[in-house]
């Protein structure tokens, strides 16, 4: 919980270096994907499992760059530059991987997954 708590901090810090707000931008209008980022990172065990369940790695560029593509092909809707999304969804993605690789890393050392 610790990690997922210090990872969610650090995603966090690191966004709030990504934006400049305009004047038609307030910081209130990125709650909502403030929310989502959050959200992913609490679910980043439910994914570990099932990652460690199917053997599949937690590494995996192609669907990444697919996300941030994505992602990036959206911004301008949200009048966003294209380059800060992709920065935040890497950092975002980034976050998820460490949370992952630390709870495959305690499951292997124990022997078992919850």
């Amino acid at each position: 919980m610790r990690l997922i708590l210090a990872t969610s901090l650090l995603t966090m810090t690191f966004m709030s270096t990504c934006f400049a707000f305009t004047a038609e931008q307030k910081p209130s209008a990125l709650e909502p994907l403030l929310q989502a980022i959050s959200e992913r990172l609490t679910i980043a065990d439910q994914v570990a499992l099932s990652k460690w369940d199917s053997g599949k790695a937690v590494e995996d560029p192609p669907r990444e760059l697919q996300v941030i593509s994505a992602a990036q092909a959206r911004a301008a809707e949200f009048k966003l530059n294209p380059d800060d999304v992709q920065r935040l969804f890497r950092a975002k993605i980034e976050a998820n991987k460490q949370v992952q690789n630390a709870l495959l890393a305690q499951w292997h050392a124990a022997g078992k997954a919850p």
